[in-house]
C-alpha cells in the first residue's frame, strides 16, 4: 500500500488509474463536466478515463492538468505511488486571459482549444475581423 494523505489512505497502490482520477475529481468537488471544461476535453473523455474496464487513459498532458486542477500528486495519479494530496486544488485558471466572463465566452474558449494549433491564428484573425466596427 502506498503512502497517501487524507482520505486517500484507503486507496491501495494497486488501484487502477480510473479510480484514482475519479477519487481526485470527487475530492476536489468537481463534476465530470467541470473537470472536462478545465482540461479542455469533452465530458465523455472524463467518463472514459474513469471507466474501470474498457476505458482509456488520459495523455500525459491531460494527466498533468488533472493533477494540477485537483491538487493531487502527479506520481500518485499516474502510478499510485507517492503522496496523493500534493496541495490545495487550484480554484481559478492560471492566467486572467483564460477566465471566461460568461457561458458564451467559456464555450468560445472551449471550442478555440479544440482548433488545431496551426489553425488558431486563422481563428483569431476571424474574431479580430468580426470585432471591428462596421
Amino acid at each position: 500500500m502506498g503512502i497517501h494523505a487524507g482520505r486517500y489512505q484507503a486507496i491501495p497502490m494497486s488501484t487502477p488509474m480510473s479510480v484514482r482520477i475519479l477519487s481526485a475529481r470527487a475530492e476536489a468537488s468537481l463534476t465530470q463536466t467541470q473537470l472536462a471544461q478545465r482540461v479542455g476535453v469533452n465530458r465523455s473523455a472524463v467518463a472514459q478515463w474513469e471507466r474501470a474496464h474498457g476505458g482509456t487513459n488520459p495523455s500525459m498532458a491531460h494527466l498533468t492538468q488533472i493533477a494540477d486542477i485537483t491538487g493531487v500528486g502527479f506520481e500518485w495519479l499516474a502510478t499510485g505511488r507517492g503522496t496523493a494530496r500534493a496541495r490545495r486544488p487550484r480554484k481559478a485558471p492560471r492566467k486572467p486571459s483564460e477566465q471566461a466572463c460568461n457561458d458564451l465566452e467559456a464555450q468560445c474558449l472551449q471550442w478555440f482549444r479544440r482548433v488545431p494549433s496551426h489553425k488558431q491564428p486563422l481563428a483569431l484573425q476571424l474574431l479580430t475581423q468580426l470585432a471591428r466596427p462596421s
